[in-house]
């Protein structure tokens, strides 16, 4: 198998030294990033132009598909921060979901992100470990447009916030192994195309 660049400097078990910053831009996807169809008819990612430039991920079919590091997970569970900057656009039976995520498969757990869902009613904060997920509400109703918004994964909690304000910090359910940004788009079991966007993400350990 051919290994990109970014895989032949960074092995995927050893954390990042440094901060990586993705803007979006461009014609084509940084070959940093994984495109992953979990499950469903197709999952498409698009890059966009314009002003603000940025990304969309499509969801086809049923279930989530996901852009992710190909699970190298250089990002510590204890000590570490995702940024991003990204809308739901789909307005019916559609989550968006953005933060840390260990794997590809969503119902293992191992995760700490955000969940702007039409099934809820606030943008939650979810933290999950090897037996269950804990969710928090933020005060923000569910919505389709552009928040920024950071995880920061400490030894004892989890802190979510929205547009720099601290919104919820879950301290249960926390990921007991290493992490990788992720964005994800899930058509909640119904078939038909289901759309988000980004067009920023950072992430770091502290």
């Amino acid at each position: 198998m051919v290994q990109s660049l970014y895989e032949k400097l960074y092995h995927p078990s050893v954390p990042a030294s440094s901060r990586v910053v993705e803007r979006f831009d461009g014609d084509v996807l940084d070959d940093r990033w994984n495109i992953h169809l979990q499950s469903g008819t197709s999952f498409d990612v698009d890059m966009l132009t314009g002003v603000d430039n940025g990304v969309e991920a499509t969801i086809n079919g049923e279930d989530l598909g996901q852009l992710d590091f190909n699970i190298r997970l250089h990002y510590s569970n204890t000590a570490s921060v995702c940024i991003w900057v990204s809308k739901r656009v789909s307005t019916t039976t559609t989550q968006a979901w953005n933060g840390f995520h260990s794997n590809q498969a969503l119902n293992s757990l191992q995760c700490a992100f955000f969940r702007n869902s039409t099934a809820e009613t606030f943008i939650d904060l979810l933290t999950g470990d090897a037996g269950g997920v804990t969710a928090g509400n933020t005060s923000i109703p569910v919505d389709a447009v552009y928040h920024r918004y950071e995880v920061e994964l400490r030894s004892s909690n989890c802190s979510a916030r929205m547009e720099g304000i601290l919104e919820v910090t879950n301290t249960a359910n926390l990921p007991t192994v290493g992490q990788n940004p992720v964005f994800m788009v899930d058509n909640l079991g119904i078939s038909g195309a289901r759309t988000a966007q980004a067009t920023y993400c950072e992430a770091y350990n502290t």
